[in-house]
């Protein structure tokens, strides 16, 4: 399969760990200080491109949640993203 340059581009963008800290700090009665890593996975595991994703509460890394895989594809010139969730997070 050809990944086109501007996806990857997307997906190098995409990809690493960032925090809300400034703003839970500026807000904290509205928002909790979070940490989500977003990892790029390897083509040949889904046969597509794709990014793991999973968040936690700053204050308890060990326990992340809200895990997500963002799978890309390319259609007539334009990159579409399917937002998967999984049925068991914790298994």
């Amino acid at each position: 399969m050809n990944i086109s340059q501007e996806l990857l581009t997307l997906i190098s963008w995409m990809s690493g760990e960032f925090s809300n800290r400034e703003q839970s700090l500026d807000q904290p009665v509205w928002f909790v200080n979070l940490v989500w890593w977003q990892r790029p996975i390897p083509f040949d595991v889904l046969g597509s491109t794709a990014i793991f994703a999973e968040q936690a509460n700053a204050l308890i890394l060990d326990r992340p949640y809200r895990q997500r895989i963002l799978q890309f594809v390319e259609r007539d010139g334009k990159i579409q993203v399917n937002y998967w969730g999984f049925k068991d997070p914790s298994a």
